[in-house]
């Protein structure tokens, strides 16, 4: 698909990947979507579910494991160029048997419970680990230093549209984690 993007628009291989990846993502999410709407009395919400690992955005770590229901303007992938978030249809209880052993998914420490979302599993990774993700942002050690000491959750780095929030904005909307990280 790059191949024949780069050929017919002239573009870079590297932009090519890029619109060939994200729009790929965009045509499985919208089927699966698809699919998931015309059985909403088997899944009558979906599950964002992003990549464990560093080079996931603060976007889509932040909705992790949030939980929408279908239509309602709620976000769907991709959020963003080289989005590699999904969703997974959450199945109503009467249709589920609790029985079975926990699923799991992949992450770049190993495999780890389904039920881990992005923020719960950054936690347990190592404080360079940590260090390393948040620096791709504005003001990334003072960010990692909140998340850690602080004990901010991802989804209070950015507002409901995916925009990251200033530590300015962050001093404003989080006072009591901000004053436990000691950043000034």
């Amino acid at each position: 698909i790059a191949q024949a993007i780069r050929a017919n628009a002239r573009l870079t291989e590297s932009r090519a990947r890029t619109i060939a990846r994200t729009g790929t993502n965009l045509v499985a999410n919208e089927a699966r979507n698809q699919t998931n709407v015309a059985n909403l009395d088997i899944a009558p919400k979906y599950q964002w579910v992003a990549t464990l690992d560093s080079r996931t955005t603060l976007i889509c770590s932040s909705r992790d494991g949030q939980e929408y229901e279908h239509g309602q303007g709620n976000p769907l992938p991709p959020a963003h160029w080289n989005c590699r978030s999904t969703t997974v249809p959450v199945i109503s209880d009467r249709f589920t048997s609790k029985k079975k052993a926990p699923p799991l998914r992949p992450s770049a420490s190993g495999r780890v419970k389904a039920s881990t979302n992005y923020g719960d599993w950054l936690k347990k990774q190592p404080k360079e680990f940590q260090d390393e993700y948040f620096s791709k942002f504005k003001n990334g050690k003072a960010k990692a230093k909140l998340f850690r000491k602080g004990g901010l959750k991802l989804d209070k780095f950015v507002d409901t549209g995916g925009a990251e929030y200033s530590l300015t904005q962050l001093r404003q909307l989080n006072p009591i984690e901000f004053a436990k990280s000691s950043i000034e």
